[in-house]
């Protein structure tokens, strides 16, 4: 009798044991996605000065899911046009353990864009080219033996959408300012992408 009383109580402890662990980790997660957004819009601000709003935003590290909603990304007051980068959707599906590899492998990655201005400040400076070095510090020389090489990404199946493109020059002496609807959408199969910057 005392043998099972002895052994329900250790089922009791162990019970207990998974439901706070059970509960710790949901805390955990909850927490994750709750401030993960806060997490990596102070991280790309601090990092290049270019403003940053996430309307949503999830990441499942355990799956390597990536989903963000209305991503908007603006230009530092430096340049005189705010609009830089509006994503209506970016969607990733990754290969977990290839994430770890020389190749990470990513199964569906979708790259939904209402608009993309390219601006062209009065020193000259381009706004793509001052988000990527703040992000990743400036381009090394491609021929000096430190620069480190290209990523590959292995891309099985993108979609991207683009509506509209402006393209601002301010760097003359009467701004030139051209907007394309370009209402691109494609799908690719297969794909390598080569990116330095990660």
């Amino acid at each position: 009798m005392n043998t099972l009383h002895a052994a329900s109580r250790r089922g009791g402890a162990g019970f207990n044991l998974l439901l706070f662990l059970a509960i710790l980790f949901a805390c955990l997660a909850v927490a994750w996605m709750i401030l993960l957004p806060f997490a990596v819009t102070r991280f790309v601000q601090e990092r290049t000065g270019f403003g940053i709003e996430i309307q949503t935003f999830y990441a499942n590290p355990f799956t390597a899911h990536l989903e963000v909603h209305g991503l908007v990304i603006t230009n530092p007051p430096a340049f005189p046009r705010k609009d830089f980068v509006e994503v209506r959707e970016f969607r990733a599906d990754a290969q977990l353990f290839s994430l770890f590899g020389h190749r990470p492998v990513i199964d569906d990655l979708v790259v939904n864009m209402t608009g993309i201005t390219l601006v062209k400040d009065q020193r000259g400076l381009i706004n793509t080219r001052a988000f990527q070095e703040g992000l990743a510090g400036p381009s090394p020389d491609p021929k000096s033996p430190a620069a480190a090489p290209a990523r590959e990404f292995l891309i099985k199946r993108l979609q991207v959408r683009l509506d509209r493109l402006v393209i601002a020059d301010y760097s003359r002496r009467n701004p030139d300012v051209r907007e394309f609807p370009l209402n691109f959408s494609h799908a690719y199969e297969n794909e390598i992408v080569r990116a330095s910057c990660i």
